[in-house]
């Protein structure tokens, strides 16, 4: 921030570059914290396979260099090195320690150290190899650029520190071409088809991290469209509920005041109605449990031959315009029940209304059979 003045008045200004500028770092340390992060987890889930690998390898350069110690040697150096990357970067504190730099340069250490292990077969089998050595060396190091590509997750510095050693191994190799016998024209066709490795890896990398990137900028347009959608949600059940309470309210004084019993069980109907609504509303507010699949489902005692009764009534203008009948046909009296009135409400109001809809003549019949369970608790199935 500067100031100056002009005339009598004080005019202040802000800097908008350096704000953006430090607003852009700070964006940039997160990400990078976030990308070092991912880098991590990945090679830790791919532990067992760098693990697995040596055991497979061991044996082909043992026939290539005809000294098992020394591959032995290597082997181990390679578990060390496997071990000291779990103890540094545990699990549980990837995300805490990615937050400070000098652990992200850590991390950069050993990734550039794998890589220069890693890569080193190469050469082993191209000096005790001769031609076919250096062929399976060049095989390797491509191997290593595209593991680089892969397990750098998008990250620009780990993808550097991997992939500098196999450039390294690859201009080796080509020199080491024409000592092992290779002509001028093959040494060169191989630093060219190195060329083109490395070439290729960048671009596959430049595309990787592209499609992480979209996929990251899509995530937070679904984030911020269900944000969205669970504001507009909040705010229509918010004007909802002022009208609805003054239906149930007036509903319930109807219903207290009426003589008449047509009256007051027309009153109920709209209570029930205003209740039902209101309850979808509450389930409405909690888009998470909607989303998860996951309502809250109550176990109280109900009348369940009331609910019934209630339900038909409230269908039964419905299906008298149709020209179709109501009917419920049960044994016994449905008596009391236990479970959510307000679902066994819901599941009968669909029923009904999807009957009603395609029935075009005769009758609707609700239908009730008790059985027993093994505890005595009545049970039953509702046809």
């Amino acid at each position: 921030m500067y100031t100056y003045r002009r005339g009598t008045s004080t005019v202040v200004r802000y800097n908008s570059v350096m704000g953006d500028w430090a607003t852009r770092r700070a964006n940039f340390q997160l990400e990078s914290h976030q990308q070092f992060a991912a880098v991590l987890s990945t090679r830790r889930r791919q532990i067992a396979m760098r693990l697995l690998l040596p055991a497979i390898v061991a044996p082909v350069d043992a026939v290539f260099t005809g000294s098992f110690m020394t591959v032995m040697a290597g082997v181990i150096g390679y578990f060390l090195l496997q071990a000291i990357e779990v103890w540094v970067f545990p699990r549980a504190l990837i995300q805490q320690r990615m937050a400070h730099t000098r652990w992200r340069t850590a991390a950069l250490a050993v990734v550039a150290v794998n890589g220069v292990i890693f890569g080193s077969v190469g050469i082993v089998a191209a000096v005790f190899g001769g031609p076919w050595g250096a062929a399976c060396g060049a095989l390797w190091v491509s191997g290593a650029i595209l593991n680089a590509v892969l397990t750098s997750v998008g990250c620009r510095p780990v993808f550097v520190a991997a992939l500098l050693p196999q450039i390294g191994y690859f201009i080796v190799l080509s020199l080491l071409a024409m000592p092992l016998g290779a002509s001028p024209g093959q040494a060169a066709a191989f630093a060219m088809t190195a060329g083109l490795n490395i070439t290729a890896a960048l671009l596959a990398w430049r595309l990787y991290q592209n499609t992480l990137a979209a996929e990251r900028e899509a995530k937070a347009l679904a984030q911020a469209a269900t944000a969205a959608k669970s504001a507009f949600v909040a705010m229509v059940s918010h004007e909802l509920r002022t009208p609805l309470s003054a239906v149930l309210a007036g509903a319930a004084e109807l219903e207290g005041r009426s003589r008449s019993a047509c009256d007051r069980l027309s009153a109920r109907l709209i209570l029930d109605s205003a209740r039902m609504m209101n309850s979808l509303l509450n389930d409405l507010l909690d888009m998470s449990k909607i989303e998860a699949g996951r309502l809250t489902i109550e176990e109280v005692p109900y009348d369940l031959q009331s609910l019934v009764e209630d339900t038909l009534k409230f269908w039964s203008a419905a299906a008298r315009k149709k020209g179709i009948s109501l009917q419920l046909e049960t044994g016994p009296s449905l008596g009391w029940a236990r479970g959510d009135p307000f679902r066994l409400r819901q599941i009968l109001n669909n029923l009904l209304s999807n009957a009603i809809k395609f029935t075009d003549d005769g009758a609707v019949a609700v239908r009730h059979n008790f059985y027993a369970t093994p505890w005595g608790i009545p049970a039953g199935r509702g046809d």
